[in-house]
């Protein structure tokens, strides 16, 4: 095998300063270690260590068709490197700049050393993956342009120059550089097969090494970690040196190898593996987003089975997996490491116990549980007709309501009156709602999960159907406090029939509802006043949607399609929970206006600051094999009543209508 080709660099306090002859003293190398990036190297300085016979020209950029001129009296002192050097007084720079003027300015001030040394005058120390190079050949020293790495005054290589890795250094692959048969301008006399002739590395060459350098460099820097340390590396291996590295540090796990977009890295790696085990997840529980699509496609963990899915993202998190059984990962899967086997759980110890089933698939199943609220929410009656609020905690709260008084006119200069009229209101409490849902161990060793993953798939929808009939049920019981009672009596029009069959039995109906609608707008407010509220939703039994659609305008005997009826327009909602039996205040035939809830406090949801969506947490089940999470939402609905001038009570914005 050839022996390695080196170049270091080393930038200097200050320039060599070159006189008229040209002549200049320069420090070339010393003994201090060189970091390559995953392995240092040592180059001793020492009597007898250095072969300086082959050195004679001072090049340029360590290009030996470019003499810049001749070095001699090398000598190597204080673990240090120096030789004298003169510049030819014709020798000029790629861009035709005179060498000597660009040392005498100072902007040609980095100078390098190219070498080559034998495998059998290494020492490699493995601990510390230091190459201690006890003999070695300079063969030339070179100036070069100060290199756009900051880093410079560190020896390091020249921009777009591919170490070769020695092969004293096992279990490391490098990319390999290709020596050309030509033989270069060679005054040193050395082989051919010895030396990098860089002008034969190709422009695209060069360009995909740079590429991959500032990739790796991102790569690193994205999860905290030092770039030199995997520059002159693969892509691939320093991805996996980054996986170890970080699977060490166990504070935010390693990158998801195979998951990102190439050349992308847009936030913490870690999460990468996550969300890849989410968007899979939500595949298997056949739940469908914008948000799963996106890290489905080429995700490796698709079409997996659960217990698989765990093996691939925990070698993802730098784990070794491979010798596990499926008992094993069921119970990694739920933060069981102590009853894993022994070999099992000495590979699981990069990993804290309760990190997967908290940090993965806690994470996935709330964002399936979260997606599947949010996309009921869009639909849900109750959000149409309520107002949402926010409250601090579970401790009583009261809301004001419409009606309690009016701005006084009041003359020019003259102090204004205070609203002091006493606030009619409502007393609420948020209550908690919840469930449980679990997984058995038995069901994730044989990966029989369908039900489970099904239960997952309703879980939202099923908070919202609970918000939905508790916001019914308390249209349904009115004014009553208690759960038990249904109480309208002085907010309730009977005779508003809204049936009919022929076009004048509905232009009857229309008449009805008219009814309805006037008692509601002529409520009297603690002032004496009219509240004058309009009704903006029609509330109606499924099973008089129809109806009520032909009454407000949208279609129906005599009546234009698509035409409005002016004031009698509203819009319908229906709702099976109206005529539901099981709820106090059901009916077949009741039917109720409604206020927008932007303008007018009617129906009010009220949520605990933070707790928007159904929330999910891990639930111990004590002796249970498997997995259980309690889902929860704090949540009240109520409707708005108050007391009147004459101490009625009425509810401002809504009035029951009856057949």
């Amino acid at each position: 095998m050839t022996d390695p080709v080196f170049y270091r660099f080393r930038e200097f306090d200050e320039a060599p300063r070159a006189e008229e002859d040209g002549k200049i003293r320069l420090l070339a190398s010393t003994d201090e270690p060189v970091d390559w990036g995953g392995w240092r190297e040592v180059l001793v300085h020492g009597e007898g260590a250095i072969d300086t016979s082959a050195a004679r020209a001072l090049l340029l950029n360590h290009k030996a068709d470019m003499i810049a001129g001749t070095i001699s009296d090398i000598r190597a002192e204080g673990g240090e490197l120096s030789s004298n050097a003169i510049i030819d007084p014709d020798a000029r720079m790629p861009s035709g700049v005179n060498v000597r003027r660009a040392v005498a300015s100072g902007a040609l001030r980095g100078v390098s050393v190219g070498y080559v040394y034998r495998n059998e005058d290494v020492t490699w120390d493995e601990a510390t993956r230091t190459a201690t190079v006890r003999k070695w050949r300079l063969l030339e020293i070179s100036l070069t342009p100060i290199p756009a790495d900051g880093r410079a005054h560190v020896r390091s290589l020249p921009d777009g120059i591919i170490p070769v890795q020695p092969p004293t250094a096992p279990a490391v692959r490098t990319t390999e550089v290709r020596v050309s048969e030509a033989a270069p301008i060679n005054p040193q006399g050395i082989a051919p097969s010895d030396i990098i002739n860089h002008a034969d590395i190709s422009e695209k060459a060069r360009a995909g090494a740079i590429a991959e350098t500032r990739e790796i460099t991102a790569l690193a820097e994205s999860v905290g970690l030092r770039a030199s340390d995997y520059i002159g590396k693969s892509k691939v291996d320093a991805q996996a040196l980054m996986l170890t590295e970080m699977a060490k540090r166990n504070a935010t796990p390693p990158p998801a190898v195979g998951i990102a977009a190439p050349g992308r890295v847009d936030y913490d790696q870690a999460d990468k593996a996550r969300d890849a085990f989410a968007a899979a997840f939500a595949g298997r529980a056949n739940v469908r987003s914008a948000e799963f699509a996106a890290g489905q496609a080429g995700n490796p963990l698709m079409g997996r089975s659960l217990l698989d899915m765990v093996s691939r993202t925990a070698q993802m998190l730098g784990l070794r997996t491979g010798e596990w059984e499926r008992k094993d990962l069921a119970y990694f899967l739920m933060g069981k490491q102590e009853l894993m086997g022994n070999r099992a759980q000495r590979d699981a110890t990069n990993v804290t116990l309760a990190s997967f089933p908290n940090f993965v698939f806690l994470n996935a199943i709330t964002k399936i549980v979260a997606r599947g609220f949010e996309q009921g929410s869009a639909v849900a009656r109750y959000k149409r007709i309520c107002e949402t609020q926010r409250v601090p905690d579970f401790k009583q709260f009261t809301i004001g309501s419409l009606g309690t008084g009016n701005l006084i006119k009041t003359a020019e200069s003259v102090a204004f009156p205070e609203l002091d009229k006493a606030e009619g209101a409502y007393n609420s409490t948020v209550k908690m709602w919840g469930g449980t849902l679990s997984l058995s161990m038995q069901a994730m060793i044989s990966d029989d999960t369908a039900q489970f993953e099904r239960i997952l798939r309703q879980a939202g929808a099923i908070a919202d159907k609970t918000i939905d009939k508790r916001v019914f049920q308390k249209l349904l019981m009115g004014t009553s406090a208690a759960e038990a009672t249904s109480t309208w009596t002085n907010n309730t029009s009977s005779g508003g029939s809204l049936v009919y069959t022929t076009a004048d039995l509905a232009s009857a109906a229309r008449g009805k509802l008219g009814i309805v609608r006037a008692a509601m707008a002529n409520k009297v407010g603690q002032d004496g006043n009219p509240l004058g509220t309009l009704p903006r939703f029609l509330v109606v039994p499924v099973t008089r949607e129809v109806e009520a659609q032909g009454i407000v305008g949208a279609s129906g005997p005599a009546l234009q399609a698509g035409v409005a009826q002016s004031a009698m327009s509203m819009e319908v909602i229906s709702s099976p929970w109206l005529e539901a039996s099981a709820l106090v205040g059901y009916s077949t035939t009741s039917y109720y206006l409604l206020a927008d809830p932007l303008e007018v406090t009617g129906l009010v949801l009220s949520l605990i600051n933070g707790f928007d969506s159904v929330q999910v947490n891990p639930y111990d089940v004590g002796s249970a094999a498997g997995l259980a999470w309690k889902l929860w939402l704090p949540f009240e609905a109520d409707l708005v009543a108050q007391a009147n001038s004459a101490g009625t009570t009425i509810i401002a914005a809504a009035q029951q209508g009856t057949t």
